[in-house]
């Protein structure tokens, strides 16, 4: 489960006024990209979803890929030339041999049982490599699979996978499917409270819930939401074993503040505050470097990790979802909502950096921001050992930031998904051009 706090951190960053590429992209796309003309001409879109033409580069006829392809995860991973043919948008993609979906197309996809039978397919296919199945084809309907923890450990690691979901979803759009979106983002939230695909929050705000074109879907997603979290508020202070008092709170503020306004609004007001209309932007940024990670984080083996008792040193509070391993000293400690000991931990001992253990992410106290376990190397180096614990696999995606390097900014060229940095290139792909 995730706490409100954490669900809610997006709000920290306060809103941005800028207007951002993606945000444009998304706009044209629910008004239908106005004054793109229809190629008549182009027809292999329609035809690869007919049958009667194989995906480019080195894939297959659709029949053969459904038939021969679901469940071969290591397939669907690492082949890059597929997912623009199974989920075609009206936007150039990266496979420079696929074509972008003309309106045509869609409607004859759309018009043939078949073939339109076949783009449930693809979406069933994916989501069983994400770890989720269809269970009612009329609404939409999901829920996990046999094997959801290990194909959720993947999704959160595999930041293609999340441009992957934003061209899925738009095609969903663009073939009759609109109505299939919105439980497919409440399912991924429902999930990220229960302590699965936290890592998604960015993209689940910022890049899936605004393809909705529906506005009252969009409201209905957010209110969903802010109703869970705030429930999940109240089942965490009855549980409380012993509150943190709002002096104590406040103490911390101050001490970690660096100077900055408090903040004083509930996690709701904040949620509300941060319009994912017309401010992407002002959600979750994760830091690429930390000048504290060298004093506060030591590393420990996998049989050290083993051996570790995964529940509070002070209260004995045992909900892993909202549990924090204090990354110097190796102590676990309860967070905020439950009753605040890795709060009162850091403040005694000046330990600012924390990993959950629900979703391993990473946080500085004093910098005030989640840290990208892609970008700072030993950051990177315990995720990986705690990864190989939580999930008994490797990470599945490697080092992004330089050879043994502790804080510095990532050279240009090098951004990860998970910080979605502001550039015009990453707002691109973000969109589902992949």
């Amino acid at each position: 489960k995730v706490g409100c706090r954490n669900f809610f951190a997006m709000s920290r960053q306060g809103p941005k006024l800028k207007r951002s590429r993606s945000q444009l992209d998304v706009e044209r796309y629910r008004r239908g990209y106005p004054g793109q003309k229809d190629d008549l001409n182009l027809t292999e879109n329609k035809d690869f979803y007919f049958n009667e033409v194989p995906c480019k580069p080195d894939g297959n006829f659709i029949d053969k890929i459904h038939n021969e392809w679901f469940g071969k995860y290591k397939m669907l991973e690492y082949h890059h030339g597929y997912i623009q043919w199974l989920f075609p948008i009206r936007e150039k993609g990266m496979n420079w041999l696929s074509q972008p979906l003309q309106l045509h197309e869609a409607r004859a996809i759309c018009a043939d049982a078949k073939a339109h039978e076949r783009v449930i397919k693809s979406y069933e296919l994916m989501l069983d490599f994400y770890g989720m199945k269809l269970v009612d084809r009329e609404t939409g309907a999901l829920a996990r699979t046999a094997r959801f923890k290990k194909r959720y450990a993947n999704l959160s690691d595999s930041a293609h996978n999340w441009l992957r979901v934003t061209r899925i979803l738009k095609c969903l759009g663009e073939m009759n499917l609109e109505h299939y979106k919105k439980p497919f983002l409440l399912h991924i939230a429902k999930e990220m409270f229960e302590g699965y695909l936290r890592a998604c929050l960015r993209s689940l705000s910022m890049y899936w819930l605004p393809v909705l074109k529906n506005k009252q879907d969009r409201e209905e997603v957010k209110e969903y939401i802010k109703r869970i979290a705030s429930e999940e508020k109240k089942n965490n202070q009855k549980k409380r074993a012993r509150p943190v008092s709002d002096d104590d709170s406040e103490e911390f503020e101050d001490e970690f503040s660096d100077g900055k306004e408090k903040e004083s609004k509930t996690v709701e007001e904040k949620f509300n505050a941060v319009d994912l209309e017309t401010n992407p932007s002002g959600v979750l940024e994760l830091a690429q470097s930390c000048e504290h990670v060298e004093e506060n984080i030591q590393q420990l083996d996998a049989k050290e990790v083993k051996n570790m008792e995964m529940k509070c040193q002070r209260c004995g509070y045992d909900k892993e979802y909202n549990l924090w391993v204090d990354m110097a000293s190796h102590q676990v400690f309860c967070g905020r909502d439950a009753s605040g000991c890795m709060i009162e931990e850091t403040q005694q001992t000046g330990h600012c950096i924390a990993m959950c253990l629900g979703d391993l992410s990473f946080w500085c106290y004093k910098c005030d921001k989640f840290l990208d376990h892609l970008k700072i190397k030993s950051v990177y180096s315990a995720y990986a050992v705690w990864h190989l614990h939580k999930f008994d696999e490797p990470v599945p995606t490697s080092f992004q930031g330089g050879p043994m390097v502790e804080d510095r900014d990532p050279p240009l060229g090098d951004q990860h998904h998970a910080g979605h940095p502001q550039t015009e290139e990453s707002s691109w792909e973000e969109n589902g051009n992949i």
